[in-house]
Formats: structure tokens, sequence, C-alpha cells
């Protein structure tokens, strides 16, 4: 009988920032429970052994910076980075048991690849915002047009940025891309779950509302004598 604890990977753009949302700092609570958790990023930024820089080879940050620049010239995102394709070669994705995607859109993972990837390990994707349900904006704030299809973009300068509309387009990528993935959606708030509701893009996938939780020691009532210490006056700076 195998009596190994749960092994996660988590997948994400960094490691320290957002630390409190993609597992890392989650890693203790998880362990308490039975769950062994590692990080998988594209930028790493702090000294955790359960933390690895994927593909850190100099000439991959380059070709993937020319990806970049190409998909802002064709005015299209998260496309054209094939090298994620090789997430399923990484040690740490053939150990987990599950892998749970984060932040994945912000230039350095093909969504192309989810498909390929979700078939070879139980997957969740957490969406921090509504980028996947949009033509190309992160937060379409009083713009409606992800509820039909985009096109026409009423400002293609908010992030991420197209040099012309291809908002149709994209949408409609992202249409037919969803419905290939064998993946479980988090959604982290109440607006999120509405939008993904009155989505055609998410509206068929399985999703759960999970918020992120807080730390209750941090954020508590005061007690009496941290109540009276917050309300005496600050000491002058002169």
């Amino acid at each position: 009988m195998n009596d190994r604890p749960l092994r996660v990977l988590q997948v994400t753009s960094t490691d320290v920032a957002g630390s409190r949302f993609n597992g890392l700092s989650a890693a203790r609570r998880l362990a308490e429970n039975g769950i062994d958790s590692r990080l998988l990023v594209w930028r790493k930024d702090g000294d955790d052994p359960d933390v690895a820089k994927f593909l850190p080879q100099r000439w991959v940050r380059r070709l993937n910076h020319l990806m970049q620049r190409a998909e802002h010239r064709w005015s299209i995102h998260a496309r054209l980075q094939v090298q994620t394709f090789l997430l399923a070669a990484h040690p740490w994705f053939r150990e987990a048991d599950v892998v749970h995607y984060h932040l994945i859109h912000d230039g350095w993972f093909s969504l192309d690849a989810l498909p390929f990837l979700t078939r070879r390990k139980p997957s969740l994707w957490t969406w921090h915002d509504p980028w996947p349900m949009t033509g190309h904006c992160i937060y379409p704030l009083k713009c409606g047009g992800w509820r039909t299809g985009c096109g026409a973009c009423p400002d293609l300068s908010t992030p991420f940025a197209m040099r012309q509309d291809r908002t149709a387009e994209q949408h409609r990528w992202k249409s037919q891309l969803m419905p290939r993935l064998n993946v479980e959606l988090v959604l982290a708030s109440d607006e999120m779950a509405r939008m993904a509701q009155g989505s055609p893009i998410a509206r068929d996938l399985p999703r759960h509302l999970l918020p992120f939780g807080i730390n209750l020691n941090l954020f508590r009532p005061p007690t009496a004598s941290e109540a009276a210490a917050a309300r005496q006056p600050l000491p002058r700076p002169w």
C-alpha cells in the first residue's frame, strides 16, 4: 500500500509575488494535511528548495522573448510559447498526482498545450482574473463584449494590448479550446463565478467557487491592549 503524501505541482509565473494564493505560502498547511506541494515557475525570486525554475536556459528565455514580440506584432496572446509542451517531461510533473495551474497567461505559457497537459494528469486551473473569458483584456470593466464574442473592441490599449482588433478571433479560439481541456476550474470570488456563468467560454466547464483564505492569526479583532495602543497619538516626526 502506498502511504506517501499526495503530490501536487503548482504551475505559475513566479513564486514570491502572489505566494499567498499560488500554493507557496500554504505549503506547510498542505503538508499538515498530507499533501506535498511543489512549485514550477517561470521566474524564481526566492530560495525555497521546493520551487524550481522551468526551463532556465538562456536561449529558451531569448526565444520566448522573440515569441512575445511576434505575438504583439500579430495581436495574439498566450499561443506561440511552444516550450510549454516540455512541461510534461519535467520530473516534478511526472511525479505529481495533481497539477494545479495558476497564472499562466502572462507571456510564457501557450494555452494550446493545455489539452495535451491536462490529459496526462488530473488538473485544476485557478482563474485569478477574467482574461480566459475575454478577447484580449484582463478586466473588461464596463464592456460586455465578452458575453457575445467580443469584436469591435472599445479599447485595444488595455492589457494585454493589441495593435489591431483580433478580439473576436481570440474569443473564438478560447471558446474552441476550453471544451478540449480535462480540467476543473477554481474561481476565487463571487464576481468571477457570476462572470463564468455568463460567459460562453466558461459556462459549461466544471468549476468551483473557493475564495482565498486569510490568516486569522493576523487578521482578527484586536485585544483590549492592542486597541488601546492603536488609539495612541503617533509621535511627531520633528
